[in-house]
């Protein structure tokens, strides 16, 4: 009985753990999107949507994991339409 006590306050101390840590990475995110216009930052931006969306389902929160996915992919499209953009503007410098 006592085992199953730990194992329970084990769990419970990461779920703690990984809901804390999701907080500090959602205000990283709302950080950094307000200056994201770059490349780089896009990626990062990525990078963290990838990260919470894979916290909140450690947490077992499906909903809002599915919200940061559908964020996560918007992103990458924008992130897609950046490099393509930059990468017809090195052609029309370099290609003349």
């Amino acid at each position: 009985m006592n085992y199953d006590l730990g194992i329970s306050n084990v769990i419970g101390n990461l779920i703690q753990h990984e809901k804390d840590r999701l907080n500090e990475i959602e205000l990283k995110l709302k950080i950094i999107n307000a200056y994201n216009n770059d490349i780089k930052k896009n990626l990062e931006l990525i990078s963290l949507l990838m990260t919470i969306a894979d916290r909140c389902l450690i947490i077992g929160q499906v909903s809002r994991a599915l919200k940061y996915t559908a964020m996560l992919k918007n992103r990458v499209d924008i992130f897609i339409a950046e490099v393509n953009n930059y990468n017809d503007s090195l052609s029309k410098r370099f290609l003349k």
